[in-house]
């Protein structure tokens, strides 16, 4: 649904042109745009999820205009507070490279019980 509702005016305008839904939907199919189930897109299920993505955007839109009409609401979006650059926390997260693999830490283990373990020359 996210790859419809990012691309309507696109998939309106083709649609204006003069291609049909199927023949749309049949493009994406041949995109590696599926129904959730793997399927191939009809036509049908192109509408429907086209028509499901116009009805969340009024239904969006309507309740944008109620909460703008509340007097008790702000009607400008505040703007988000951040902490100031020098508070902010600064992590060094280690790159794949310095990161010690197992056989590396098995081999420094083994190295410090290397006294232990040389035979003495008798």
């Amino acid at each position: 649904m996210a790859m419809i509702r990012d691309n309507l005016a696109h998939l309106d305008a083709l649609h204006a042109a003069g291609a049909t839904w199927v023949d749309i939907a049949a493009s994406l199919a041949s995109q590696g745009v599926h129904h959730g189930s793997g399927a191939p897109l009809t036509g049908r299920q192109l509408t429907g999820l086209i028509a499901s993505v116009r009805r969340q955007a009024r239904q969006r839109e309507a309740r944008t205009a109620k909460r703008l009409a509340r007097p008790d609401l702000p009607k400008v979006a505040a703007a988000r507070l951040q902490l100031s650059p020098d508070l902010a926390v600064r992590r060094s997260m280690p790159t794949p490279l310095s990161l010690a693999t197992e056989e590396d830490l098995r081999r420094e283990a083994l190295a410090s019980l290397d006294s232990l373990l040389k035979k003495e020359d008798r």
